[in-house]
């Protein structure tokens, strides 16, 4: 899965934070440098690093960030790798654009800021709906993907409790190759302990619901072997059976009726 640069004031941190949680529970990589640099590692280096390593920057537009000369060059740098077809650029305004008063900024920045607006498609961000606001950022981010995730869900289906993974297809099917070509390793995503933070958590069973390609369900399963307990739903049946028990779940084919 591509890795998501995600460039932003620190000021306006909470919501961005709140992006990041559900772009992770999407089972998608996401970089950002308030997190993720070590003590003593250089910001310009960690930074720099960051960008050349992802395949999409999310921007998050503020009159905190427009006027943040450190943001506004991690910005140019985004989009001089946009330009080049090495990056995807998301802008996502955070102020609404006329609160953002380009007109204020020194005339090379407001003339920067003001092509990309023209350039690139970008998402308002409404600060009285941001779960709505988030669910647009994740629909813009998954357009160009072949394999697209909702946010992992706790779900109670007929009397048993799942983390439940979503995916659909953008596409009416997928290239023969696509596995070699995918940049997705769902153990990265997997919790190895209670401490670990990582979406896919330890305690519970998983139920995968999408589009019923064998091979790629396969794929998507077998890291879970001994590991989960799984459920697969099966769309002619409309229900989940179990492929893979925990010995001490005894689930092993169980279905679950959906209501």
């Amino acid at each position: 899965m591509p890795q998501a640069f995600l460039s932003h004031s620190s000021k306006d941190k909470r919501i961005v934070h709140k992006v990041l949680d559900a772009l992770k529970k999407s089972l998608v990589k996401a970089w950002i440098y308030d997190r993720e640099i070590a003590g003593g590692e250089g910001l310009l280096e960690a930074v720099t690093a960051g960008l050349s390593q992802s395949q999409y920057c999310v921007a998050f537009l503020s009159t905190n960030y427009l006027t943040s000369s450190w943001c506004m060059d991690e910005l140019q740098w985004a989009y001089s790798l946009y330009q080049n077809g090495k990056l995807r650029l998301l802008p996502v305004l955070l102020d609404e654009r006329e609160q953002l008063r380009l007109e204020n900024l020194p005339a090379p920045r407001q003339a920067f800021v003001d092509l990309l607006l023209r350039q690139i498609k970008y998402v308002a961000f409404d600060r009285y709906d941001e779960d709505k606001s988030i669910a647009a950022i994740l629909k813009e981010f998954w357009a160009n993907e072949f394999v697209q995730f909702e946010p992992i869900k706790i779900e109670t289906i007929d009397g048993v409790t799942v983390q439940l993974i979503k995916y659909g297809l953008n596409a009416k099917s997928l290239p023969s190759n696509f596995l070699q070509e995918w940049q997705f390793d769902i153990e990265e995503f997997i919790a190895t302990d209670k401490t670990d933070g990582k979406p896919i958590q330890l305690d519970l069973p998983v139920a995968f619901s999408g589009v019923a390609i064998n091979w790629l369900i396969t794929y998507l399963t077998i890291p879970f072997k001994n590991r989960r307990t799984v459920f697969v739903y099966n769309q002619n049946t409309q229900d989940y059976v179990c492929v893979f028990s925990l010995p001490h779940d005894k689930m092993l084919g169980k279905t679950l009726k959906v209501k």
